[in-house]
């Protein structure tokens, strides 16, 4: 991994990485892009361990083959969060958390919705459903993987007071 921060050469380098954990590694979608990201350095060295990559086994196909939330959306919420996210959550309760930090990742679902047209691997992936080992059906989860990491390395670095004055998509706190 790489210490630095978001350039164009970090995503163009998670994105080979992603491309290639999903179509050639072995790797779920999750997987494909947490590792992608922390590889190639959109997470600075040291703040999580690589080892944290297994958390992402389980959130394939939706989590479990479920068709919930898509995989590849939670695994660049999780990168970004080992950037960002609270070191002790039972101690830290930094004020703005709301404003900040859930903000920003409100704006990466918007974002990831409004690129693969639904958060929700039972739609991206509707063509598919009882075909799941459809070539189409991995090419589409490439593009989840690649407007995944793309989100990811959009948001990663921009200063929660600039997070602050960008409107929030839909939230169940506002209701709308």
């Amino acid at each position: 991994m790489k210490n630095n921060v978001y350039t164009s050469d970090t995503l163009e380098t998670a994105l080979e990485y992603g491309v290639d954990n999903f179509l050639n590694k072995g790797c779920n979608c999750c997987e494909s892009v947490y590792e992608a990201l922390l590889r190639a350095g959109t997470v600075p060295d040291g703040s999580v361990p690589y080892e944290t990559c297994k958390m992402c086994a389980g959130f394939g196909g939706g989590v479990g083959l479920s068709g919930n939330n898509c995989g590849a959306l939670s695994g660049a919420i999780m990168a970004v969060g080992a950037k960002n996210g609270r070191k002790d959550p039972r101690n830290d309760k930094p004020l703005g958390l709301y404003e900040k930090e859930y903000h920003r990742y409100n704006l990466m679902v918007d974002e990831f919705k409004k690129k693969m047209g639904s958060v929700f691997c039972s739609e991206i992936a509707k063509d598919y459903l009882g075909d799941w080992n459809n070539p189409n059906r991995r090419q589409n989860c490439v593009r989840a993987v690649k407007a995944a990491i793309e989100t990811a390395c959009e948001y990663i670095d921009i200063p929660g007071d600039d997070i602050m004055e960008m409107p929030w998509g839909y939230n169940v706190h506002e209701g709308k």
